[in-house]
């Protein structure tokens, strides 16, 4: 997301997923966790991921199948300058039935 954040600032990023199988798969994103280092230690903004599902098409013979989603990274106006930010995500598929 870059280099250097600022206190008080919103950070977007995209996330691509690619399907390699010859079918289409949901999954859902999910924030695991966010570790802070420097400063205090402690990330004090938010994480979010939208949307809560994604849907990734097969792959075709014109390559893989892709979907996007976004990241949305909320720094609190109070987080200590130098902290440097780790965001865990996984995508998992979406439990049928």
């Amino acid at each position: 997301m870059g280099n250097e954040v600022y206190q008080g600032s919103t950070y977007t990023a995209t996330v691509t997923l690619k399907n390699l199988g010859n079918n289409e798969i949901t999954v859902k994103p999910q924030v695991v966790n966010v570790t802070a280092t420097g400063g205090n230690n402690n990330f004090e903004g938010s994480v979010s991921v939208s949307p809560d599902t994604v849907t990734v098409p097969a792959a075709t013979n014109e390559g893989p199948g892709t979907a996007n989603f976004t990241v949305t990274v909320n720094i609190h106006p109070a987080e200590e300058p130098g902290e440097q930010y780790t965001i865990n995500i996984t995508v998992v598929p979406v439990s049928q039935g």
